[in-house]
């Protein structure tokens, strides 16, 4: 099995290693650059933006620069939107009986049906609507850009840059500009943690393919998981992760740390990582202290009655959560919630709990040409993340919060 490099997140423009990036910092890599009008930025680095270049990057790195329709892409597309309207005509005469699994979760289907009726309807809007696409790509199309000529060079510049790395900031929003030598140092002063991770001598994808075939293979013969969902969790052609920082210049401006994401999409554990997702996500909301978003916590200040003179609110922090979960205790955390539910359940708990071990424990990704493992803690990134992680400190908060030993 061939695994390949997963690309970090379109948004982040993701640069190549230099040769010799690194070095002393001059003044300039200090300067703030900020824009009134969209995305602010934070040039770390020894590059000094031009005010085209300047211009490009306050439309933020989600905006998206109109090109030339390429009508084999559009093309494609309508295959995509006939195979909808055809399934939606084939189901209507055969329509299922019975949900083939206990989840949604199931491979790509490629199932091109034939026609039982309305054949003669779907295919001539087929070919009208093929006919009219071939009309547009046979004559002169006016494209309204919304960059410039000069705009569009400023960008393809930055892109082209080795010494560059261009990333959202974390949590405080914008765009931050770093040398890409101090870029990758914080990310090596990071992995140097030998409590949270350890390197690998080879690639782990096929070890890690071997165990999850090994139990999947087993909840399918004991009727765990459903035919569907067995050819979901095992991952054909899987991508390597790879671990990117988003610069947290909130703790740091002229020095920032970095916030640890690995990008999994396409690796040979997502599927496992989205199952899981699946049945930890509705015991969040049951938890003590949930709150759902920041209007829901308004809600729940303005229901309280305390005096200003004797209470006073407060929060806790906990530093790099994600990182220093304990994975044992994580998973003695799960094991807990699950034999909560309600009997009988079909995918019994340990075979979860094993699954958990699997992702948490074999997790590897990649960075400069280096397998890493994570030895501690949850990476963030992946799909339960989150909602573990919030399960994890519910448990932490009920034994020592919502307790007798509360010290508070």
């Amino acid at each position: 099995m061939v695994a390949r490099p997963v690309a970090p997140p379109l948004s982040d423009f993701s640069l190549p290693d230099p040769v010799n990036a690194s070095g002393p910092e001059t003044l300039h890599t200090m300067t703030r650059v900020t824009s009134t009008d969209i995305a602010p930025i934070s040039n770390l680095s020894r590059h000094t933006l031009t005010p085209l270049e300047l211009t490009v990057l306050e439309k933020g790195l989600s905006y998206s620069p109109i090109t030339r329709p390429d009508f084999f892409e559009i093309k494609i597309e309508l295959q995509r939107f006939f195979r909808c309207i055809r399934l939606s005509n084939f189901y209507k005469d055969n329509p299922v009986q019975s949900p083939c699994s206990t989840t949604e979760f199931r491979p790509p289907s490629f199932f091109y049906p034939s026609f039982n009726r309305h054949a003669g309807e779907i295919l001539t809007f087929e070919k009208m609507v093929l006919k009219d696409v071939e009309t547009l790509s046979k004559g002169r199309n006016y494209t309204r850009f919304n960059f410039t000529y000069e705009e569009n060079m400023a960008l393809q510049g930055l892109k082209q840059r080795r010494d560059v790395v261009i990333k959202a900031a974390d949590k405080v929003g914008g765009i931050v500009l770093q040398d890409i030598g101090n870029y990758k140092q914080e990310i090596l002063r990071q992995l140097s943690d030998q409590d949270c991770y350890k390197t690998s001598t080879t690639d782990p994808t096929k070890q890690l393919s071997k165990e999850i075939l090994e139990l999947t293979t087993k909840g399918f013969d004991l009727g765990f998981i459903s035919k569907k969902e067995y050819q979901f969790l095992n991952k054909k052609d899987p991508r390597i992760p790879v671990i990117y920082t988003l610069p947290k210049t909130h703790k740091n401006f002229t020095n920032p740390p970095g916030r640890p994401i690995v990008s999994g999409c396409g690796s040979i554990s997502e599927p496992l990582c989205k199952y899981l997702d699946y049945f930890i996500k509705p015991f969040v909301p049951l938890t003590e202290a949930y709150t759902r978003d920041s209007m829901h916590v308004i809600m729940l200040y303005e229901g309280l009655n305390f005096s200003t003179e004797t209470e006073i609110l407060v929060t806790i922090d906990i530093q790099s959560l994600y990182t220093n979960i304990p994975q044992t205790q994580a998973l003695a955390t799960l094991s807990k919630i699950l034999d909560t539910r309600d009997e009988p359940v079909q995918v019994p708990t340990w075979f979860l709990v094993e699954m958990m071990r699997i992702a948490m424990g074999k997790d590897y990704f990649m960075f400069d040409n280096q397998f890493y493992f994570h030895t501690k803690g949850v990476a963030m990134g992946a799909t339960f993340a989150p909602n573990l992680a919030n399960l994890y400190m519910a448990d932490y908060e009920i034994q020592h919060i919502f307790s007798q030993s509360n010290p508070f």
